[in-house]
């Protein structure tokens, strides 16, 4: 997990599969891993879906 804005933790989604070109589906997928909320955001391969939560 990766810290980013102050307070906010990242990590990749375990369970999106393929490009991602839509937050929301990315979203609803973070969801059901435990997460409150998700976004496509760029990576070296292309857009990867990533899971947010706040740091501990």
């Amino acid at each position: 997990v990766q810290e980013a804005e102050g307070r906010t933790c990242k990590t990749p989604s375990g369970k999106f599969k393929g490009y991602c070109v839509n937050s929301t589906n990315c979203k609803n997928v973070c969801r059901t891993e435990g997460f409150p909320t998700g976004s496509c955001d760029f990576h070296v391969a292309g857009r990867k879906c990533y899971c947010y939560k706040p740091c501990p």
